[in-house]
């Protein structure tokens, strides 16, 4: 155990701690990418939509809660309370550090996929333009607005398409002719 005074040595623990906890993990703050600010005007991008690095946070960081509230409740002598009142203080630092990660991931890949949503209705509607000879050449800009899907079940329709004949047409005899080569001989 390092020589010094318990305010010395608690912040050496905690100070290691944090060092240890920052270089190890905190991976929504590192690798969990939102979606751009200008995501509403671009055909392309790429964000993180997962949950799998904030929930590895989520673990870790209730690891060091746990291993903050054991160290801190478990002391015999005075020199032993105050290394282990140390210990929890940087494991209760490193919980914070990995839950507020776990937030904060959680939180961008939520707008990831709501980002992504976005932008796929986008492309849906310039296919469906441009497949009706209406696209409006930029994303999201088109120069007339689609008509608001209609359920054909729960309204009436809303053009005519003709009205049906008054009575079915006679049906004629099939006319053979004496060149037909494919109407078989009679035998004679």
């Amino acid at each position: 155990m390092p020589t010094g005074t318990p305010v010395r040595v608690a912040a050496h623990l905690v100070l290691c701690t944090l060092l240890l906890a920052a270089g190890s993990g905190a991976c929504s703050y590192a690798f969990v990418d939102g979606p751009p600010e200008s995501h509403r005007q671009m055909i392309h991008f790429t964000c993180t939509s997962s949950n799998t690095l904030p929930m590895i946070d989520t673990v870790v960081g209730g690891i060091y809660a746990i291993g903050a509230i054991g160290a801190g409740a478990s002391a015999a002598s005075q020199s032993q309370r105050d290394a282990k009142i140390a210990l929890a203080v940087g494991e209760a630092a490193a919980a914070a550090l990995f839950g507020s990660s776990a937030y904060s991931g959680y939180g961008k890949t939520s707008k990831c996929r709501e980002a992504v949503s976005e932008l796929q209705t986008r492309a849906a509607r310039m296919q469906l333009q441009n497949s009706m000879g209406l696209g409006g050449g930029q994303l999201g800009s088109a120069p007339f607005r689609l008509p608001p899907p209609r359920d054909p079940w729960l309204s009436p329709p809303t053009e005519t398409f003709g009205t049906p004949p008054t009575s079915d047409p006679e049906p004629t005899a099939p006319l053979y002719s004496p060149d037909d080569r494919d109407v078989p001989a009679k035998k004679r």
